[in-house]
């Protein structure tokens, strides 16, 4: 899947959950389902962004093929693979989040860059 595909369909799943949310307790289930589900789509666009085997379930062979550019050695087709859940996705994106801060701080502490907010108004 694309990362446009993947914000799409987040933005979908999260218009959903707020149309259950706005109706109402009895609704709030549907909601928390949805936005989950709107979370989940987000964090892999957000990886399939730095390269689509990030999303790939490891554990599955034929998706590993299908998203690192090999499907034609796949025996399912390209609908059939499986991508990991909201928790990896989450725990994939924090930890490459994480460096990348820690690469900026580092930057900016050996050229004595200043961040991008404090140069607003100058």
């Amino acid at each position: 899947m694309h990362a446009e595909q993947l914000k799409t369909s987040s933005k979908k799943w999260m218009s959903a959950a707020l149309a259950a949310f706005s109706q109402g307790p009895e609704s709030y289930d549907f909601a928390v389902h949805h936005a989950g589900i709107a979370a989940e789509h987000l964090l892999k666009a957000y990886l399939v962004t730095l390269d689509p085997a990030l999303i790939a379930d490891p554990r599955h062979l034929d998706s590993l093929l299908h998203a690192t550019g090999h499907g034609a050695y796949a025996s399912v087709p390209v609908s059939q693979t499986k991508t990991i859940g909201l928790m990896e996705a989450h725990n994939r994106v924090l930890r490459i989040l994480r460096t990348k801060i820690r690469g900026l701080r580092n930057f900016r502490t050996k050229t004595g860059a200043k961040p991008a907010s404090a140069l607003v108004g100058s």
